[in-house]
């Protein structure tokens, strides 16, 4: 083999090396600078060690399914808190919640769907129907004298989802 194959070689190896290195990992700082909580997107995301070194495929998968968790776990909270209310009206805003967060995994389910098979733009449109029941929840407490215990909740519910959005809307401008 002559110097100026090896040399062709040689870039053709380091081009490769840079495209893996930059096709993999270091997205998260990306994705989190356009979510309002920058820090808290880059401590969940970067709480996950197969986020810090993932492709956008990969951390999209990621993200719904911390979204999907946080769902779960906020309408345990509200099935918790349902068990424990005595006023009706209450229980009421309680259980319509329960639903919301149930017709939101549902979205998620539907985005793991559109993930898997490449149609980020219904991907994007499913994270952010997650996100309306975390807003129909906290609505239906601002239409009466109650104070919302699912405030903060809702809002991480809320970041979670713009996060999902902003990577599939990244996924569009890749593929």
């Amino acid at each position: 083999m002559s110097t100026s194959s090896q040399f062709s070689l040689l870039i053709l190896f380091f081009n490769l090396f840079l495209l893996i290195g930059f096709s993999f990992g270091h997205f998260i700082p990306s994705v989190c600078k356009q979510i309002k909580n920058e820090t808290f997107c880059k401590e969940i995301l970067g709480s996950n060690p197969k986020a810090q070194r993932a492709n956008l495929f990969t951390l999209e998968k990621i993200a719904i399914n911390l979204t999907i968790s946080h769902f779960n776990a906020t309408n345990d909270k509200v099935q918790s808190l349902l068990l424990k209310e005595k006023d009706p009206n209450l229980s009421n805003i309680y259980g319509n919640c329960s639903s919301n967060y149930e017709d939101g995994v549902a979205f998620l389910k539907q985005a793991e769907l559109y993930l898997k098979f490449k149609q980020f733009w219904d991907l994007g449109y499913s994270a952010k129907d997650a996100n309306q029941n975390t807003i129909f929840c906290e609505k239906s407490f601002k239409k009466t004298a109650f104070r919302s215990l699912l405030t903060n909740d809702n809002y991480v519910l809320g970041l979670l989802c713009d996060i999902v959005v902003v990577i599939s809307n990244m996924l569009l401008k890749s593929y």
